[in-house]
């Protein structure tokens, strides 16, 4: 039984203050953190305080006027309102990158939270503005609805008077190379070809997440749409194959053709962005399931994902009447920068406005490229942030490109300061994400290899005198195997990672067979 070796673990990886360390206080996200939180990389796993000061003064200023008036986590306003700018200029602007092609503006943002983060209070005033926007554009539809019916009137009149004549022509008796039959079959084609276009219903504001109904108005004529929905369990369900790929070329602006019965689709260029919630439990399980996969082949990895933990929630101080100044101002911005957008993409011959990077500018990204580039050579436990920074550059320089237009730029250039903030956002994003994908998977697996430790050592007491039996704090090294269900080269790395941190030694004479626990930290009584 080993009771001599040196228990002390840093206090930071305990809980609440104890005089005996133990086991159950131990902290597995912070000995997470601390396990794999090393050397240039270790920033990324360690979540700082939201970037707001990157934003644009207006959404700055809406972001702190939220922020008082909802008690909504910095997570949730962030998101919706880089989603909200995001799909303000998705149809009037591109960005091109550093490797010369055009990219989108959109985005897709993921917030992981729980009921009561007051998501809803934030959506509020967005959302009107965008049905500001939606309602103004149906009036339009409206009045050329009624002029397509009157001209689809005339239209039909004519064709009926066309095609009667080529019928009384062909009862005549008249050959097909007759020249009065040969002219009226060509004006009946002439004028077949000149059908009145049916006006597109807009429908580009979405609370539904559902990939197929998004799919459904893409493929029917709705050039860029916005998703803002509290459904985003539903993006989650199915498989890897199953939508998600159409979701990946949503975000990327690639061409989506299949077709399955009665659900045809050819869509050009998909454009939305999306700002949605989801219950944490639905994203674990998610990411449990597919693991690195879900970055790889799945959505998450072009997305910019945030957490919400609990203890952030709080429920807001009644305010009579809260001032909505700031708020009020960045949604007119919204709607203002929409229906320029639609009144450009209306007129004949529209090409989007292109922005670029300024040689300062390019060489910023590069540099942070370069920076992170150690990163794209890591594997094991750092392989789920690999795959999450691949996007990061395409990512930093659609954010750079949508502050640098809520700025107030009417040039096509992005300065340096403008990529120096969107690397901030963008890097805050990513640690977020690291946490989900990784810090918080490892902490579950070493809390499970603890737990079967704690339980073995439980199980060892006599129910008599309390005393343990002989050799218990010996626990076999296959017992833990069996017991956690894990390959054998996992079980021995997270095995090697709990011994630097003396919960266990492995004892000398069986080589590493056998788990000398130090029991100093294991309490007889309830497990973990």
């Amino acid at each position: 039984m080993n009771q001599a070796f040196n228990a002390k673990i840093p206090n930071v990886l305990f809980g609440p203050k104890h005089p005996k360390q133990q086991i159950v206080e131990l902290d597995f996200e912070a000995l997470s953190e601390q396990l794999m939180g090393d050397g240039l990389l270790g920033h990324l796993l360690r979540v700082g305080e939201c970037p707001v000061w990157a934003l644009s003064i207006g959404a700055r200023d809406a972001f702190l006027e939220f922020q008082k008036n909802t008690s909504a986590p910095p997570a949730v306003i962030l998101g919706e309102l880089l989603a909200a700018m995001a799909a303000a200029l998705q149809l009037a602007y591109r960005v091109k990158k550093l490797d010369g092609v055009i990219d989108l503006l959109s985005l897709f943002i993921i917030v992981a939270s729980e009921t009561g983060s007051g998501k809803s209070l934030v959506d509020r005033p967005l959302i009107k503005a965008f049905m500001n926007h939606q309602s103004a554009l149906s009036q339009k539809f409206n009045d050329a609805n009624l002029r397509y019916k009157r001209e689809m009137a005339k239209w039909n009149a004519k064709k009926k008077g066309k095609a009667q004549r080529v019928t009384n022509l062909t009862v005549r008796g008249l050959q097909e190379d007759d020249p009065d039959l040969a002219d009226a079959d060509k004006a009946l084609d002439d004028h077949m070809t000149g059908e009145p276009i049916k006006p597109k219903e807009p429908d580009m504001l979405k609370t539904d997440a559902s990939i197929s109904d998004i799919l459904d108005t893409m493929h029917h004529g709705e050039k860029a749409i916005f998703l803002i929905s509290d459904e985003g369990e539903s993006l989650l369900k199915g498989t890897i194959k199953d939508g998600q790929p159409d979701l990946n070329h949503m975000l990327d602006g690639k061409p989506i053709r299949h077709g399955r019965r009665n659900f045809k689709i050819r869509i050009d260029q998909p454009i939305i962005s999306m700002a949605v919630a989801t219950y944490p439990k639905a994203l674990e399980k998610f990411i449990a399931k597919y693991g690195e996969e879900a970055i790889e082949r799945g959505f998450l990895g072009r997305c910019l994902i945030a957490l919400v933990d609990q203890k952030d929630v709080t429920m807001p101080e009644p305010i009579t009447n809260p001032p909505w100044t700031y708020v009020d101002l960045f949604c007119d911005t919204l709607e203002c920068k929409l229906n320029e957008g639609n009144t450009s993409a209306s007129t004949d011959g529209f090409t989007p406005t292109v922005l670029h990077l300024s040689p300062d500018a390019s060489r910023i990204l590069t540099e942070w490229m370069e920076m992170i580039q150690p990163l794209m050579a890591r594997d094991g436990l750092w392989r789920a942030a690999k795959l999450l920074s691949k996007k990061s550059p395409q990512l930093i320089t659609r954010v750079a490109g949508i502050l640098h237009v809520f700025d107030g730029s009417n040039e096509t250039e992005i300065p340096a300061d403008t990529v120096k903030r969107a690397i901030q956002i963008v890097e805050w994003y990513l640690s977020q994400a690291c946490r989900i994908f990784m810090v918080k998977p490892l902490a579950e697996k070493l809390k499970k290899i603890v737990k079967i430790l704690h339980t073995w050592w439980n199980d060892g007491h006599d129910p008599v005198t309390g005393y343990p039996y002989e050799n218990r704090a010996m626990v076999p090294k296959n017992y833990v195997l069996q017991h956690s269900h894990m390959p054998v080269e996992e079980l021995d790395a997270l095995l090697e990672m709990l011994r630097e941190f003396k919960i266990f030694t492995f004892y000398r004479p069986t080589g590493k067979t056998y788990l000398d626990l130090n029991v100093h930290l294991f309490p007889y009584g309830p497990v973990l």
